[in-house]
């Protein structure tokens, strides 16, 4: 049975006010308005919502208070300003510097769309968010749904529910605001939740942000909050400053929150989601006269069959809403100047769900369709790489408006027979042409989709070794995505069980090991931790300057391309909260195939690495600092940013740095380094990073026979100029 919310649940909302225009109260079809707030009466703020006080989580550096909530122009502002420096909560270790509003309805809802509209401020050290959480247990075993959170340069929308242990599990996605217009903190966005028996989706000016099916969503103990009728929600609308996620809020002295209006539809009947689908499915097609007639026909002939189930059980309307919105989603294609990589340029994919290559190679299919056993396309790990190639290529295919040819750079060509991808060696020119051997590749956040011209249906896995019936149906199922790492290099950048130095791109700084002082607020940090150690730091460099190693983690691990990383003294690193670490101990197998102690590297390019910490958000983030001496509260999430690039080298193996001038030609000779000048003879000097002088000559040629690995600064005198050369032995 449909859990909506019946006549006796409608007393707990507003019913819609009478004055509506009908397209407000009619805008979702199946959906009927039950609760609203323009914000046009200032008399109606009290009364529809409660107000938080005081400091209430996640370290945030704002007090709550009523007055900073206000109606104005049809609109609620709420205001957040510095001048809030006589609270300190001592309990929780936070000094409130800043008074903001955080409001709450007192009405609360179960199946339904939800909509907002808003104009959120962006930038470092803000918050905003349009949230709310369930009410039948404590959190986070009721639910949690984000319908917008602002932090780190990126929307969020996120789904929460509980472990067994009443930790949260969260589906989250980020979306860096470089995808949305440069004017966005300046208008307003309509943000909308639409929550039904089958999934949640969360919307932003009808771009789809995040979906998810409400089959996963189930606590550690069996209960799924977001299938029980009887756990209602409220709305939160607030604007925090700093804590966990805002940021640095020291450029900030005030801002702004506006919030037009709030809205809550629920259903009319058991129908409704089907009803609703079936309406966007509509306008989908009427909107699009233009789109071929098989896919016009496709869509429609979806409508029809969705149709047929009205009226159905629970179980048949939610696999009917999947059908429909998979023929949604294949209509129309997306036009193929969307490419987002360039044409003829080798590159691997890694599929962000499992982290496995997709790669070419044999497999044995079932028995009983032993005509598929060709050369196919593979899901490996890093452990199977040997043998296959893992390179493939994207070209024009021969109709120059007909889509694109994926090839590998041998010559095997990708082509679709039934469900399988398979490659054939020298296809004719109508076979290239064919909707068989077609595909388009799509940006899709931070990875790219690709998908066939022979349905419309996109690349997708749930880890299986050979790739049949692993097609998606949406481009934004994360099964479907895939990162690209340009082949010039091994696919992570590094090879395991070798020692590398880390240079961070962005300050020239070494990524070392060693003991900081943390924040007098957090004494209870100062480990060993990873330091960033400037060239110029003499006084802490050399104790903590070392190197690295990339080890598979154990087969425990829950995904074989992550790696553990130890430095050269056999301490292991590992993530506690924001915190970089290493350990005084030797973690068990469980430790190091746990979360915390997993990492992966990958090539971004010109020998280049980032590497991705696995804790709390899988893939989202990277090692970056902006040169802070700790490595504290300094997970980038942006890919790519230069903050989180590291340059690699192997230890022990002579590297000439990236400085240059005045005609002076640096090349390495086993056991030194040769100077060369136009202008005639050199003197040189090399200096540790301490500052201790570790070689002296008078000639072109400087031995660096039994130095320690590291960076050095090599000082060329010539003619003319004296010039510093940053090195690296």
């Amino acid at each position: 049975m449909i859990k909506f919310v019946t006549a006796v649940a409608a007393s707990l909302f507003f019913f819609a006010a009478p004055a509506l225009a009908q397209d407000i109260n009619n805008k979702f079809p199946g959906y009927r308005l039950e609760y609203n707030e323009e914000f046009s009466d200032p008399t109606t703020l009290d009364r529809n919502f409660n107000f938080e006080n005081g400091y209430c989580r996640n370290h945030e550096n704002q007090y709550y208070r009523r007055q900073n909530a206000v109606v104005e122009d049809g609109n609620l502002v709420i205001m957040a300003e510095s001048g809030a420096d006589e609270w300190t909560d001592r309990d929780n270790g936070v000094h409130m510097s800043f008074y903001s509003a955080s409001v709450k309805s007192n009405r609360r809802f179960h199946y339904g769309i939800w909509e907002t509209r808003a104009k959120a401020p962006i930038g470092s050290g803000l918050w905003p968010a349009i949230w709310g959480t369930g009410d039948s247990r404590g959190w986070p075993s009721a639910g949690e749904i984000d319908v917008m959170e602002y932090y780190g340069d990126n929307i969020h929308a996120n789904v929460c529910w509980g472990d067994h242990w009443q930790y949260p599990i969260w589906e989250s996605s980020l979306h860096h605001m470089s995808t949305f217009s440069p004017d966005f903190a300046d208008v307003y966005h309509t943000w909308r939740m639409e929550w039904d028996h089958n999934s949640i989706r969360i919307y932003l000016d009808d771009r789809l942000l995040k979906e998810v099916k409400l089959s996963q969503t189930v606590n550690g103990d069996g209960y799924n909050p977001y299938r029980d009728e009887n756990n209602k929600f409220d709305i939160w609308l607030n604007l925090a400053i700093g804590g966990d996620n805002g940021g640095d809020f020291s450029a900030i002295s005030k801002a702004f929150y506006y919030i037009d209006y709030t809205r809550v539809y629920i259903p009319e009947d058991a129908n409704a989601a089907l009803t609703y689908r079936i309406h966007k499915a509509q306008q989908l097609l009427d909107n699009n006269p233009n789109a071929s007639a098989s896919r016009r026909n496709a869509l429609s002939e979806a409508i029809d069959e969705a149709r047929k189930f009205m009226g159905r059980d629970q179980d048949a309307i939610d696999g009917a809403l999947d059908a429909l919105q998979a023929a949604m989603d294949a209509f129309p294609a997306q036009a193929a100047d969307e490419l987002p990589i360039p044409l003829g340029r080798p590159f691997s994919l890694r599929h962000s769900y499992t982290g496995a290559l997709l790669a070419s190679g044999w497999f044995q299919a079932p028995e009983d369709e032993d005509t598929y056993a060709k050369n196919s396309l593979l899901v490996i790990d890093d452990n199977s790489l040997g043998g296959y190639n893992a390179s493939f290529i994207l070209d024009q295919a021969p109709a120059a408006t007909a889509g694109f040819n994926l090839h590998t750079p041998d010559g095997q060509y990708v082509y679709r027979d039934r469900w399988y991808l398979l490659l054939k060696e020298a296809p004719t020119t109508d076979e290239l042409n064919s909707p068989a051997f077609l595909f388009s590749a799509h940006a899709a956040g931070d990875g790219i989709v690709i998908r066939s011209a022979m349905d419309g249906k996109y690349f997708a896995t749930d880890n299986n070794w050979f790739w049949s019936r692993v097609y998606g149906d949406k481009a934004n199922d994360e099964k479907a995505l895939f990162s690209i790492n340009y082949i010039g290099n091994h696919p992570s950048g590094i090879n395991p069980g070798e020692e590398y130095m880390l240079l961070h791109n962005y300050t020239g700084s070494l990524l070392s090991a060693g003991f900081f002082q943390a924040d007098e607020d957090e004494d209870k940090w100062p480990k060993k931790s990873l330091l960033v150690i400037h060239p110029d730091d003499k006084e802490n460099a050399v104790p903590y300057a070392q190197a690295f190693t990339f080890l598979y983690a154990p087969a425990a691990a829950p995904d074989h391309s992550y790696y553990n990383l130890r430095t050269s003294d056999g301490d292991y690193v590992y993530r506690d909260r924001w915190y970089l670490l290493v350990t005084d101990y030797e973690p068990s197998q469980a430790q190091l195939a746990s979360e915390a102690f997993l990492f992966r590297p990958e090539a971004v390019g010109d020998g280049n690495i980032v590497i991705r910490g696995m804790l709390n958000w899988q893939d989202k983030f990277y090692f970056a600092t902006d040169n802070n001496r700790s490595w504290s509260r300094m997970y980038g999430d942006k890919d790519p940013d230069e903050k989180a690039y590291f340059s690699i080298y192997k230890s022990g193996q002579t590297a000439i740095g990236d400085i240059a001038a005045d005609n002076i030609n640096v090349t390495t000779v086993p056991g030194g380094i040769t100077v060369a000048h136009a202008g005639g003879p050199v003197s040189l000097d090399l200096y540790s990073l301490a500052g201790s002088k570790a070689a002296s000559a008078r000639t072109a040629t400087l031995s660096t026979a039994g130095l320690p690995h590291g960076i050095y600064i090599l000082c060329v005198t010539t003619p003319t100029a004296s010039h510093r050369i940053k090195i690296r032995l």
